[in-house]
């Protein structure tokens, strides 16, 4: 696509007083580097950086269309000016598809001078009285010009701050990095890098907010009906970018200090068996330490979590487990620390602990389940341990480690050591990765963090803040209105878990009065037998409600529930909780009916909400959520809903939410009307 050619004032010779600090030119940044065509950037081709890195440049063939479709064509140098900054943002959209960057901050910044001119010009013959039918127009035009403005400096600043981190993935920087570099070998470089890109990414998220403000500004009604569906795409796109940048800017803080920077930092990882189910993923059995300085990782290793805990008891230092706990123990240790289902709450309890039993202190802790060591072997390919005479592969990974830790080991002195082998292996393997298999190495951890497969905790603040929120600390969600987690715990030592399928399904019934009823029922089927590794499943059973939850009944329709319910509140939620017993080849429902704490009661014009927040326990996958949500249609109506929320007649709703991804979605609702 050739260029247009413009004659324009420099941008930084303008005198509008509305006028944004003026964008260094890419000439002026001195940058030496020059353009290999396209696909330079081979690394980050995801499906996600794609779609937002579009930068919603088509986008402004509204504000073209705009312009001619009101009597802003007097206005020529307004519209040629507009027009040329379109016709640069679609230049720098393929540019950025093409990941040539220094050609995209040309583009960018050519289409920033654009608008801006484009603006100045409105502001100089911009009409001071009010004109029916056209200051609206004008106003709507203005708009969308300035989120143009903005859009620009936003490309323009993140094709600065991402090129770098593009360089080194792509191993541009060949006196660096070869074909042959491994990722213990350039830990070091993604570190000085993501810090070069902060100031940059910085103000580029800055910027797609500001223009996301802007266009939240404009009435979709006064656009033209023929406009409205690309500027809701325009939002669309801008949104995605916007959380894009957001995610790679978290990045660009997090890591550096992560790895070293600021002197070295020593993490504990935990394994957990999702196969004797815990509150945040499973029975913590192994540990290791890993330490990273200067960007380099230092020292790893990893090893049987009853060495520590023994050390508690050895010291002195016991102290009563949560008491559904203490039928297996009367010394709490690292192995059953993980009880909080908030697991930055059960990650400072292994760090105490751990520091109890080594006298050793470290800055966080990351939490995996078996799914990570099995997708990890699909990328090193198989592993023979010749101490044990095995091969171990993706596909035999976890019934191997299961056997050899429960029942072939389980009389040695450490029953751990086949999985401790296996792990500084597999580690090894993963570090020595070349760069081919990088890509499926990032969407592999990517995809554990979504699923919780994987869960962070750093003890410093700011690092935790920002983990949290990209979602990856395992943390529960706050909630104004209706909430559900269904949180298990393993308290018979069993490795059963495996052969229990779930199913949930909620009824949320809407009184006249506005009153809230929830009914939920757990189901519990055992498609194991009584042959280990199966067996029987006793379980600690918690459902986390919104605070202030009443419960009215519950009720299990076969043998299991044992006891009656416990209610308390803890980490800001109701909690009914029940030890439960699953037998193979049974099925357990469980039924809770409970009223909440909040209404859903539209007055005259005034909407009402109902919202649900349903977060997945880690280690558990596939369980389906159906939701009902019944309501008197002569009563209220729903004005508009979360997309995915399925109206199946006047007053029924349905949903069926995500089995493995934490969720909120939310129903707007009105009074009904006669014309109804």
């Amino acid at each position: 696509m050739e260029q247009p050619q413009h004659n324009v004032q420099d941008i930084k010779n303008l005198s509008a007083k509305q006028r944004l600090p003026a964008l260094e030119s890419p000439s002026e940044r001195g940058s030496s580097r020059q353009s290999n065509g396209a696909g330079r950037y081979g690394f980050f081709k995801t499906k996600q950086f794609s779609s937002g890195l579009v930068l919603a440049a088509a986008i402004f063939l509204v504000v073209a269309n705009m312009f001619y479709q009101t009597t802003l064509r007097i206005y020529r140098q307004v519209f040629a000016e507009a027009t040329t900054g379109q016709e640069y943002l679609l230049l720098a959209e393929n540019y950025i598809r093409a990941q040539d960057f220094p050609a995209a901050q040309d583009a960018f910044y050519k289409a920033s001078q654009s608008f801006q001119i484009a603006l100045d010009e409105m502001a100089k013959t911009k009409p001071a009285g009010v004109i029916p039918g056209v200051n609206t127009k004008l106003d709507i035009g203005e708009l969308m010009i300035s989120t143009g403005l903005m859009v620009s400096r936003a490309g323009y600043e993140m094709s600065i701050g991402l090129e770098p981190i593009f360089d080194i993935f792509s191993l541009e920087d060949s006196a660096q990095m070869t074909e042959d570099s491994m990722i213990a070998d350039y830990t070091a470089q993604v570190m000085t890098v993501m810090m070069f890109a902060r100031p940059q990414l910085r103000k580029s998220l800055a910027e797609i907010n500001e223009a996301r403000s802007l266009l939240a500004r404009v009435d979709p009604g006064q656009v033209g009906s023929e406009y409205q569906d690309q500027l809701e795409q325009v939002v669309k796109q801008l949104d995605s970018l916007g959380e894009i940048l957001d995610r790679v800017y978290s990045l660009s803080m997090i890591l550096p200090d992560l790895l070293g920077n600021n002197g070295a930092r020593h993490y504990l990882l935990v394994f957990q068996n999702n196969a004797e189910l815990r509150p945040t993923g499973g029975f913590i059995g192994s540990y290791g330490v890993f330490s990273f300085d200067n960007g380099k990782l230092d020292q790893f290793f990893t090893d049987n979590v009853y060495n520590p805990d023994g050390q508690i008891l050895v010291k002195g230092l016991c102290q009563l487990p949560p008491l559904p706990l203490q039928r297996l123990s009367l010394c709490w240790g690292m192995r059953d620390a993980n009880w909080s289902p908030n697991f930055p709450t059960s990650a400072m309890d292994i760090i105490e602990l751990y520091r109890q039993a080594s006298e050793r202190r470290v800055h966080g802790v990351i939490a995996i389940t078996p799914e990570v060591l099995k997708d990890l072997l699909e990328i090193t390919g198989p592993i023979y341990l010749s101490k044990w005479e095995e091969v171990v592969d993706s596909e035999n990974a976890i019934d191997l480690i299961q056997y050899k830790v429960t029942l072939e080991q389980a009389d040695t002195a450490n029953p751990k050591t086949f999985l401790i082998d296996l792990s500084y292996e597999l580690f090894d393997r993963v570090f020595a990765l070349e760069k081919s298999s990088w890509t499926k190495l990032f969407n592999i951890l990517d995809g554990a963090l979504e699923k919780k497969d994987i869960q962070i905790f750093i003890l410093d603040r700011e690092q935790q803040r920002l983990i949290e929120k990209q979602g990856w600390a395992g943390s529960l969600l706050p909630n104004s209105h209706d909430y559900l987690l269904i949180n298990n715990a393993n308290v018979n030592g069993t490795k059963a878990h495996s052969f229990i399928e779930q199913k949930y399904q909620l009824t949320t019934n809407i009184l006249q009065s506005g009153e809230v009823e929830n009914t939920l029922q757990i189901s519990y089927e055992h498609t194991g037998n009584w042959d280990w590794p199966s067996g029987v499943v006793e379980s600690y059973q918690r459902v986390y409600l919104p605070l202030g939850a009443q419960l009215i009944s519950s009720s299990a329709e076969q043998e299991g529930k044992r006891g009656i319910t416990e209610v308390y509140e803890e980490v800001g939620k109701t909690v009914f909780a029940d030890y439960i017993k699953i037998f193979p080849s049974s099925t357990l429902h469980i039924t809770y009916r409970y009223s909440l704490p909040f209404t859903v009661a539209p007055f005259e014009e005034r909407l009402a909400k109902y919202e649900l927040v349903y977060q997945s326990q880690p280690g558990v996958y596939g369980i389906p959520l159906e939701h009902t949500i019944i309501f008197d249609p002569f009563e209220i109506m729903p004005l508009q809903a979360t997309p995915g929320v399925e109206l199946l007649d006047r007053g029924t709703i349905k949903s069926h939410l995500g089995k493995d991804k934490d969720v909120a979605y939310e129903i707007v609702f009105r009074r009904f009307s006669v014309l109804d």
